[in-house]
C-alpha cells in the first residue's frame, strides 16, 4: 500500500467508526496498530499486503472495536 492510500483509509476508518460511536480510545489503538503492522510488513518486506489480509471486529453492543490479528502473514 502506498503512503497516500494508507492516510486515506485512516481517515475513513476514523470517521466511520465515529459516525457509529465507537470508544475514541478503540479508534486510536486501531489506527497505531494499523501503522505498526504496515511498518511491520515493510521491515520483513512482506509483499503481499493488501485489504484482504486485516481487518477491524466490531462488537456494536458495547461499541467497542479493535484490529484483528494479523493473518496471511507468510
Amino acid at each position: 500500500m502506498s503512503c497516500g492510500f494508507e492516510y486515506y483509509l485512516l481517515s475513513y476508518i476514523n470517521k466511520y467508526l465515529n459516525e457509529k460511536g465507537f470508544k475514541s480510545q478503540d479508534i486510536d489503538t486501531i489506527k497505531k496498530e494499523f501503522i505498526k503492522q504496515s511498518l511491520f510488513n515493510r521491515f520483513v518486506k512482506q509483499t503481499d499486503e493488501n485489504n484482504h489480509n486485516w481487518g477491524i471486529l466490531l462488537n456494536e453492543k458495547e461499541k467497542r472495536a479493535r484490529i484483528a490479528p494479523i493473518y496471511d502473514l507468510d
